[in-house]
């Protein structure tokens, strides 16, 4: 993918050398892949698992995190990408909202296009999550021609969901599972898989 840009953001593959500057991405109390991993090599192997996956050349370097940089300061702030994710039938039934088909009954396990995202504390709140995402989702739609992206958070983070829903996603919160969810089509309404 080549770099992406925004008013404020330039967006780039992330790189080896972006490991000190995304330490505090995953150190921090928050569930940004399963973290924090507050040991050197548990954070390692998670910042190369995640770099990983933005040079697998099977899946056309489509998924891993991207970092987000600051045009103004050249800045790293912050993580944005899509990954592969697994939404397991029993899930999807708990979000009848985004998954109608899921209340069948018929197991329908599938793998999604999952956005993920994540600043740094200094730069939440100012709209940079959304730049960068609406980026990110702009890329997949016209150039990955993915048909549908996927998100999830929290039911408690409140910011994400209202950004899900401020980037134009249908969200469904199942207190049962715990979070909220919130999906986004591409308005070329291409077939699922292409």
């Amino acid at each position: 993918m080549n770099p992406l840009e925004s008013d404020r953001l330039l967006i780039r593959e992330l790189e080896a050398t972006d490991f000190e500057a995304c330490q505090a991405l995953l150190t921090v109390e928050f569930d940004y892949y399963y973290g924090p991993f507050d040991e050197d090599p548990g954070l390692e192997h998670r910042f190369t698992w995640i770099h990983s996956l933005t040079k697998w050349d099977s899946a056309g370097r489509l998924y891993g995190d991207h970092a987000i940089f600051l045009k103004e300061t050249q800045e790293l702030i912050g993580l944005c990408g899509i990954d592969p994710w697994v939404w397991k039938s029993r899930t999807k039934r708990l979000l009848p909202g985004l998954f109608p088909e899921a209340q069948s009954g018929v197991p329908c396990t599938t793998i999604e296009f999952e956005l993920g995202y994540a600043l740094k504390e200094p730069f939440r709140g100012k709209g940079y999550a959304t730049e960068a995402v609406v980026c990110m989702i702009q890329w997949a739609f016209e150039e990955a021609e993915i048909a549908e992206i996927y998100a999830r958070t929290d039911m408690s983070n409140h910011r994400s969901i209202a950004m899900m829903q401020r980037i134009g996603m249908e969200t469904c919160s199942s207190e049962e599972w715990g979070g909220t969810a919130g999906r986004i089509r591409n308005p070329k309404g291409l077939p699922r898989g292409t």
